[in-house]
Order: structure tokens, then C-alpha cells, then sequence
């Protein structure tokens, strides 16, 4: 089965192959690397069960592989970016191509989307100061690199865009006191909007940035935090009050919902927002080492945010993995729940409209995975609800679910490598990195697996 990956990825007419017209001269060198990592994943790994195939290697020996995004459109073509690199897959029974540059700097904070056509967009940082982008039309070759923005310093920016191509960049700046800023741009449109300022920090105070998110009708929601500095033999961080600004497509005045709930010390909430297709928007967060996450909502852009529901509680401490929302308005939210016998990977789903929220689908054992802690889940959806969620299990076993639709069960959870041990340095040299799934259910989920020095990486595939 590898063999025949590896004959079909080196033919230069293969559809694949278009986008990396010198795909052939980079494959003779990555080719031995590949071939002796398939012999270790075949002697080692589990063979999943229909649905999720067996691994393909996207990347071997590579000082990358502990960032990498990745996007699905309708068609199932699939791209993977991480440093500096992508592969690219055409269609759901396609093969993955080699790795070639796209034109990045191989900063570890990038980030790619898809439109539903198949037209790619990427951000990334170089340098800590500039933020550059590119696009990637359906069956062209990538834009120069176009930058953005510059700064002092520029921390890991939030990358966004819907299905129709409607696209935000958003990030925290110094500045004079210190800023949150945007930039936007419009589905179709050739170039970037000028900087706006979604937030500016309240004096005596300062701002951190939570999360972003791009309703499909261009409503870009953005949810930051106030917090304050308490000193005396040492400093530290308090009172973090989270907050939402939101602004619709053809706007140009960003509106801050207020403080939305009590004040919690470092390192604040861990919020992601949501904006369905209608305006309607949510928020769901969860406190430090806290067991409630909680959701609030809004009728529309303008309207007061709601009271707070309790989405989930967990056993111990709740970590968010991710959220999505559709356009008829039903949010899902993946979660760890870490509890004193393991940690159990969860997913639940709530409405927009009434804030109410159904029991929970446990995606690993009720009980917390026996083999160890599950540290980090990868989470993808779309705006049918179609998911998928990827982890990493404390022995190095990489486990995926997946869904098609909002009203389709989970698919059973599935074991796609593993386990994979890590020598002297801990119980695992593996863990998940992206998860993506399209309006039809295709799916396909991203992880790595290290040498025993955590100095290399391969990065793999395996799609449903």
C-alpha cells in the first residue's frame, strides 16, 4: 500500500502534481527517509478500521513538524502547511504530493484556510515582525508572498475566512498602550483593507487576544481580555475579564459586547467565539484549571449578550480543544476533561437562539483513556456540522472520530498509528497537530511523531 503511494506521488502528470511542478527534484533525497519511517510505523502501528486509511508520510526529518495547519473544500481537496512547506491532495482518493515551499519563511505560526472552490489563502509570521500572506487559486501556483502588517514584535496572529473566501487577520500590537488590530478582507476582493483597531487597552490595564472567528456572511467576531498587573517581590497577572467585539462585513465600527463575565487570574479564560450565517453569535469559554464551560449568546450583531448556561461540567478541570457553528445556528465544542483517573475526550452540542446544550458524546473512554493523559486534541468543522477530532493517548496511540453532518452520530473512535515510544524523555514521541472535515464529511487529520530527542519530526495524514 505505501509502495504504491510512493510510485503515484512521482508521477509528474499525476493531478497532484500540478501545483509542485518541482516536486520531482526534491523527492529523490526525501524518498530513503520515507521509506524507512514506513517500515517503522508498519512494524509499530495499528491498522484502523474502515474509515480513517492507514498514514501517509506528508514529511520526514523535519524541524517543523510541532506546527501544521490544514484545509479541506467541497471537492475533498486537501492542503497541509507547516514550515515554510505544503502538500497538496486533489480530491478524496487522490494521493498527497510531496512537500514543496510556498513561498514562507518557515515560521512555526502559520496558518492556511480553503475556500469551498478549492482557492487556499495562508498567514505567517517572519521574523517576529512582519505578517505576510499568499493565495493558492484551484489549480494555479501560489502568490508571491504580499506582506501585511509590521510590528515591534508579532506574537502568533489569529488567521480566519469562511467558505465564500471572506477573510480576517487579527493580533495583538504594543503599540503606545497596547492594541488588538485587524485587518480585513472581502470574498473576491484583490488586495487587504487598511488596519483597524478592534481594542484598545483600558489605562492601568492591558489586552491579551482569545480567539476569532468569520461568520459566512462576513461577520468577523473577535474575543479578547482585559487583565491587570498586581507586583510586589514578584508580578503577576489578575483579573481577566473576557470580552467580544464583533463588526459585520460592509462595517467599519467595531463592537465590544462589555465585560462578560467575573475576573479570574493568569492566564485568563480560554474563549473561542462563533457567528452562524444569520449574525448569530456565541462565545465558550472556560476559567483556569476550572471543571464549568459556560456559553453566552447574542440575537444578533448589536444586541445585548445573554446570561451565561453552563454548556459542560467536567470531573476535575476542562480544557476547550475547539468550536464550530452552523448556519441553521447548532454549535459543537470539543473538550478535554481531565479527571483523576485520565482524561476523556468529549464533544457536546448547544443552540444559539435558547443557549441549551445536550448531554455529551464521549469520543474516548467515560472513564479517562487508561493508557495515560491525553494532553491535546486537534478539532475541525464546518457549517453542516460535519467534524472530526484527533488525539494523541499518553502511549503514543493517535485516535480520530469523526461526523458528517449536525444530525449524523459520531462515527466510532478509531486508531490510526501507535504507540509509539519516546525513550528516555517520556511515555510518547507523537501527538496530534490539525484536523479538518468538509460539508460532505471527508475528513482528514494531521499528526507527528519525534525522534527520542524531540529534534525531528514526521508528519503524517490519514484521512476518512
Amino acid at each position: 500500500m505505501y509502495c504504491a503511494a510512493i510510485v503515484h506521488l512521482q508521477n509528474p502528470k499525476s493531478k497532484a502534481n500540478r501545483h509542485i511542478p518541482a516536486a520531482q527534484k526534491l523527492w529523490g533525497g526525501f524518498l530513503t527517509g520515507l521509506m524507512a519511517t514506513t517500515l517503522f510505523v508498519t512494524a509499530r502501528g495499528v491498522a484502523p478500521a474502515a474509515g480513517f486509511g492507514l498514514p501517509v508520510a506528508l514529511a520526514t526529518n523535519n524541524l517543523g513538524g510541532y506546527k501544521v495547519s490544514s484545509a479541506l473544500d467541497t471537492n475533498a481537496d486537501a492542503i497541509a502547511l507547516w514550515s515554510g512547506q505544503y502538500n497538496y491532495r486533489p480530491g478524496a482518493t487522490g494521493e498527497w504530493s510531496a512537500a514543496q515551499s510556498f513561498g514562507g519563511t518557515g515560521s512555526p505560526t502559520q496558518t492556511v484556510h480553503m475556500m469551498a472552490t478549492g482557492d487556499a489563502t495562508a498567514v505567517w509570521v517572519a521574523n517576529t515582525t512582519g505578517i505576510y500572506t499568499a493565495d493558492l487559486p484551484n489549480g494555479g501556483t501560489w502568490s508571491a508572498p504580499a506582506l501585511l502588517a509590521t510590528g515591534t514584535t508579532v506574537p502568533a496572529p489569529l488567521f480566519v475566512m469562511n467558505s465564500r473566501g471572506d477573510a480576517g487577520v487579527v493580533f495583538y500590537t504594543l503599540g503606545s498602550t497596547g492594541e488588538i488590530v485587524a485587518y480585513r478582507r472581502a470574498a473576491g476582493a484583490p488586495v487587504w483593507g487598511p488596519q483597524e483597531v478592534v481594542t484598545t487597552a483600558p489605562g492601568g490595564s492591558y489586552v491579551t487576544l482569545s480567539g476569532a472567528a468569520m461568520g459566512e456572511a462576513g461577520d468577523f467576531a473577535v474575543a479578547w481580555q482585559t487583565h491587570e498587573r498586581s507586583c510586589s517581590r514578584f508580578c503577576v497577572d489578575v483579573n481577566f475579564i473576557l470580552h467580544v467585539s464583533r463588526e459585520q462585513l460592509a462595517g467599519t465600527t467595531w463592537q465590544d459586547s462589555g465585560p462578560l463575565n467575573a475576573g479570574v487570574n493568569n492566564p485568563g479564560y480560554s474563549a473561542f467565539p462563533v457567528v452562524d450565517a444569520r449574525g448569530r453569535a456565541a462565545v465558550i469559554y472556560v476559567p483556569p484549571f476550572a471543571p464549568t464551560i459556560s456559553a453566552q449568546t447574542q440575537a444578533r450583531y448589536g444586541a445585548r449578550w445573554g446570561n451565561a448556561a453552563t454548556a459542560y461540567t467536567a470531573s476535575s478541570s476542562a480544557l476547550l480543544s475547539g468550536a464550530n457553528i452552523t448556519n441553521s445556528g447548532q454549535i459543537t465544542v470539543a473538550a478535554l476533561d481531565l479527571g483523576a483517573t485520565g482524561t476523556t475526550v468529549v464533544t457536546f452540542d448547544g443552540n444559539v437562539t435558547t443557549n441549551t446544550w445536550n448531554p455529551v458524546t464521549y469520543l474516548s473512554s467515560a472513564t479517562g483513556d487508561p493508557s495515560g493523559v491525553v494532553a491535546l486534541a486537534s478539532f475541525g468543522g464546518n457549517v453542516n456540522g460535519a467534524a472530526a477530532v484527533e488525539w494523541g493517548d499518553g502511549d503514543g496511540t493517535m485516535r480520530a472520530a469523526a461526523r458528517r453532518s449536525i444530525a449524523a452520530p459520531w462515527g466510532a473512535t478509531q486508531t490510526i498509528n501507535g504507540p509509539v515510544p519516546c525513550g528516555n524523555l517520556g511515555p510518547t514521541c507523537s501527538g496530534p497537530l490539525a484536523a479538518s472535515v468538509n460539508t460532505k464529511g471527508h475528513a482528514v487529520v494531521i499528526f507527528a511523531t519525534s525522534n527520542a530527542d524531540f529534534t525531528s519530526f514526521d508528519i503524517w495524514a490519514s484521512s476518512e
